[in-house]
């Protein structure tokens, strides 16, 4: 895949932060019952199916670290946005393919980041999820526009 040109970094990060936070939400939202709270703790983050769990349990590459947002969402419930996220997951791992420095900053942070949104979410609390995706992806754009400057 060719290197995005900072236009379509913008691009990507914008559409990011206006679908994933709500989304991350919505789900959350939707499976306020008390049945469901353990999920995301015994797996993780409750991921849609076995390769994002296995993706999850590595998490080693960009590869992982997508399949860990796209299963804080619902697939079967929301179907187009989980196709875009999708797709904006993996320009954003061909990004950080061509960016290196990035991808190192990205490592180091990204962890301690998806922890404190998979404990918000695990607690059913959809807006601390929301805000703390929404703070995750503008740290993560914020880095990746200091390393392409």
């Amino acid at each position: 895949m060719r290197p995005l040109s900072v236009s379509e970094v913008d691009e990507v990060f914008q559409l990011r932060l206006t679908l994933e936070p709500a989304a991350v939400a919505l789900r959350r939202a939707r499976l306020a019952k008390p049945t469901n709270i353990a999920t995301p703790r015994r797996n993780r983050c409750a991921p849609s199916n076995a390769r994002a769990r296995g993706a999850l349990a590595r998490r080693t590459s960009a590869i992982s670290t997508a399949a860990f947002h796209l299963a804080l969402i619902v697939p079967r419930g929301q179907p187009v946005t989980h196709e875009i996220l999708q797709r904006l997951h993996t320009l954003f791992a061909a990004l950080r393919a061509h960016a290196p420095a990035a991808g190192r900053a990205h490592a180091a942070r990204d962890p301690r980041a998806q922890r404190a949104v998979r404990n918000a979410w695990a607690k059913g609390d959809a807006r601390g999820a929301r805000r703390l995706t929404q703070r995750h992806i503008e740290e993560t754009r914020d880095e990746l526009a200091a390393v392409l400057a």
